[in-house]
């Protein structure tokens, strides 16, 4: 299996203006099968990269896979490949280590900089959750 078929998502020096940067050089690569979250203050550009993720919005330069299809270019690939779900916004500091015991995992195994919230007190999370169409929660 090669490097970019166990990527479901790559993201490479994407960037996105508005009046200010609001994305400058993100790159990210998120594994097939895992769980990844992006997390920030407000106005981090974490919807915007979602937007431009899910196609609702086009990047000003960089580039964007979601299962092997670029975004820019393949746009009809990409929606077909996912769907999303808009959820509110929520706060870091309403406890990860409370949302994963009452999924009934242990705080303990959720990475070490999302166990407290003290080091992400003014941090938010963009809640987009793609998935696969025809897949059931």
């Amino acid at each position: 299996m090669t490097q970019q078929q166990v990527q479901a998502i790559r993201v490479r020096g994407l960037e996105k203006s508005y009046e200010l940067h609001v994305l400058r050089g993100v790159d990210f690569d998120v594994a097939r099968g895992s769980i990844f979250a992006l997390l920030g203050s407000n106005g981090a550009g974490k919807t915007t990269a979602a937007k431009i993720l899910s196609t609702r919005l086009r990047a000003d330069d960089g580039a964007a896979s979601i299962d092997g299809f670029d975004v820019a270019p393949q746009p009809a690939n990409v929606r077909e490949a996912i769907s999303t779900m808009l959820l509110s916004t929520i706060p870091i500091s309403s406890s990860p280590a409370s949302s994963a015991t009452a999924r009934q995992k242990p705080a303990s195994s959720l990475p070490p900089g999302i166990r407290t919230s003290s080091c992400t007190r003014h941090m938010t999370a963009s809640c987009w959750q793609p998935q696969k169409r025809g897949s059931r929660p």
